[in-house]
């Protein structure tokens, strides 16, 4: 038996869809005119830390108060969501862009808290993208975009289910390496010149 229950009428439905709609045209509106995927991959990491504040009362209390804020709806027309819809949010996205981008599961090493992001494909490779931790408040971080398997092991764990025959280990459309801000060794010589 399959019992479904809906928080919203026909109507409400209708008119979230619609403002949905039109919060993914307004985040597509200026997205970058390119075949680099990457560029479209920062532009939309970046828009979506702009119109999105962690819902740090959603994450204390739980879905069954603050249902958007693990939504897309929640990132995208509410600007005010939990890790779940940040990474649902960028998902919808990049597929708008026909970038190949799922959810994965997972915790955070620190306290082992449950958490989600992004495992993404571009410019032909897979790398993890997390939104949500590159969210502060003064201005969009880089750290958690792009990384490979062994960076993310870093401080993410992901569930046991979750994605292990995709190979993820390079590090070309890192942030770091396409900026020319990774350091590949730690010979003091080779770094100061």
């Amino acid at each position: 038996t399959i019992l479904l229950h809906f928080t919203l009428n026909l109507k409400e439905r209708q008119e979230a869809i619609q403002r949905l709609n039109e919060a993914v045209e307004a985040a597509t509106r200026h997205c970058p005119d390119t075949t680099d995927e990457y560029e479209i991959e920062k532009y939309y990491h970046d828009y979506l830390i702009n119109v999105c504040t962690y819902d740090d009362e959603a994450a204390n209390n739980g879905s069954s108060t603050y249902e958007n804020a693990y939504s897309a709806y929640g990132a995208l027309v509410d600007g005010r969501a939990v890790c779940e819809g940040y990474a649902k949010a960028m998902q919808l996205l990049l597929h708008r862009s026909a970038i190949t981008a799922t959810v994965v599961m997972g915790r955070s090493i620190d306290d082992w808290e449950a958490h989600m992001w992004n495992l993404v494909r571009i410019n032909g490779s897979y790398y993890y993208v997390d939104v949500t931790w590159d969210d502060t408040d003064d201005f969009p971080q880089h750290t958690y975009f792009n990384m490979n398997l062994e960076a993310l092991q870093r401080t993410h764990c992901l569930d046991e289910h979750q994605l292990t025959d995709i190979v993820c280990n390079s590090t070309t459309e890192s942030y770091f390496a396409r900026n020319h801000t990774y350091l590949d060794t730690y010979e003091r010589e080779v770094i100061a010149g």
